[in-house]
């Protein structure tokens, strides 16, 4: 399921910003293509920092902050192919920040983290006959 589509988008740009930004060809239309690729690699940055606590990716009801978190990343990213006002600059950055906050657990996303890898070792329980050879009885050896 995806964090975000392109309508998300073109709530947060105007269509004429989306155009400028992915119509290289200058066809005057945006390019489905290039939009397609800004939403991928934004929800694989999200991803990439949620998977530490979390599965990825998330399912079901997406949270509210990691769909504005993923919105700010693409904007982001379709700005990179020109230049990157100051305001779109901040907002990735603010996203990254609180991504890095979920992460370090100094935020929730109220949702249940994955469940934890175990680092103790187990050890097994080897069992058999007794001991035929034991210091006492090769004592005379």
């Amino acid at each position: 399921m995806a964090y975000i589509v392109q309508a998300d988008l073109t709530e947060q740009l105007s269509a004429s910003q989306l155009v400028l930004l992915t119509d290289d060809e200058k066809g005057g239309i945006a390019v489905a293509d290039r939009v397609t690729r800004a939403i991928t690699s934004a929800e694989a940055e999200v991803n990439a920092f949620l998977g530490v606590r979390y599965s990825v990716p998330l399912t079901g009801t997406i949270p509210d902050l990691v769909q504005t978190w993923t919105l700010h990343i693409a904007v982001y990213l379709l700005y990179t192919r020109r230049r990157v006002p100051d305001d779109v600059r901040q907002a990735y950055e603010d996203a990254i920040a609180r991504l890095k906050a979920v992460v370090a657990g100094h935020m929730t996303l109220g949702l249940e983290p994955s469940p934890a890898v175990s680092t103790t070792s187990s050890q097994g329980e080897i069992s058999g006959p007794e001991r035929v050879f034991t210091r006492e009885t090769l004592g005379g050896f």
